[in-house]
């Protein structure tokens, strides 16, 4: 597929390129040996959830966090604190009033001796877009898009920039890029170093999919191309530093999840399809090259590295899984 940006725009991917020199983060990787573990969280007799990690690798578990959030909190573990090691986060929802914001805490064994620490963020109707590192520099970076007249609100948020309760990170106003109240958003790297903020919209048949540089002007344009029928949710697959990200498909249809993994140019790596209706996951899994994906069917998964067609099942621990990678509204 054809690629549309202009010659500026292949000046500012070069330009970060030289700039950029850390890494995107792995997620949910909670011991920090650079693989990504599977969690869950059970709800125990507090009413609150205790957090488990468990390593599809060596099939093991280990406690991460205890009583942090409850069922109506938002789950969004990450790299917030250390860029070796994701920690255990929640976001509570907003209260009545028109100028309350979301509570946004964090708590990991490691830090603090396993203390609770939270700032505020975000307002009712915000989307929090996690898993992302736009900056280069291996902090998890949390994307908060507002809805503004006319415009998108961007905030990206530091949680170590200081433990003020009330620090809401930068500021600037955009044009709409696309409609990403209504498309899907995510975070992409297009040099396998730094991520863009992504907005994925259905042009009839095809797909395409835009990238903003968070606190740059211009959006690249890319084809995806067409897609099997159903109701898409895109989910992005790390190369490694210096090679693009991909963008894995998955659709349910049947009792099975269906996957189609393509590169932004729109050219096919992978297609297949596998038992389960629950969910998918995405991470550094198994071994390189590249993530896998994780395709949930009650407490099994099975993991597939789309590179190498490299295939495993695992029995998780019981409860509700919890993706490091995604998009949530603040309610």
């Amino acid at each position: 597929m054809r690629r549309l940006f202009s010659a500026s725009l292949f000046a500012l991917v070069y330009f970060v390129c030289l700039q950029a020199t850390a890494l995107a983060t792995t997620p949910c990787d909670f011991d920090g040996d650079g693989m990504s573990e599977l969690v869950v969280v059970n709800l125990n007799d507090h009413g609150t959830y205790d957090w488990t990690a468990f390593n599809p690798r060596l099939l093991s578990s280990r406690i991460i966090a205890q009583s942090l959030g409850s069922p109506v909190s938002k789950l969004i573990p990450g790299n917030w604190i250390d860029r070796g090691k994701a920690i255990a986060a929640i976001v509570d929802p907003v209260g009545p009033r028109a100028s309350d914001r979301a509570t946004w805490t964090v708590k990991s064994i490691d830090y603090l001796g396993g203390v609770a620490v939270s700032k505020n963020l975000g307002r009712s109707g915000d989307i929090i877009i996690q898993g992302g590192d736009y900056d280069g520099n291996g902090i998890t970076d949390s994307l908060i898009l507002k809805r503004t007249t006319g415009m998108l609100g961007l905030r990206v948020n530091y949680f170590l920039s200081g433990y003020n309760g009330n620090n809401l990170g930068r500021e600037r106003l955009y044009k709409a890029l696309g409609s990403p109240f209504r498309d899907k958003n995510f975070f992409f790297s297009p040099d396998g170093r730094s991520d863009y903020l992504a907005v994925l919209q259905r042009r009839g048949a095809a797909y395409r999919a835009l990238l903003l540089k968070p606190f740059t002007d211009s959006p690249q344009v890319f084809d995806v191309g067409t897609l099997p029928g159903g109701v898409h949710v895109p989910w992005v697959m790390k190369q490694g530093p210096g090679r693009a990200d991909l963008l894995a498909f998955s659709t349910v249809r049947g009792g099975e999840t269906q996957i189609v993994v393509k590169s932004l140019a729109g050219r096919e790596i992978y297609r297949s399809r596998a038992p389960g209706t629950d969910g998918v996951s995405v991470g550094d899994f198994l071994s390189d090259p590249g993530w896998e994906i994780g395709i949930e069917n009650g407490e099994t998964v099975t993991i597939i590295n789309p590179l190498t067609r490299v295939s495993r099942s695992v029995t998780r621990p019981p409860g509700k899984m919890v993706r490091c990678i995604s998009n949530q509204t603040i309610k």
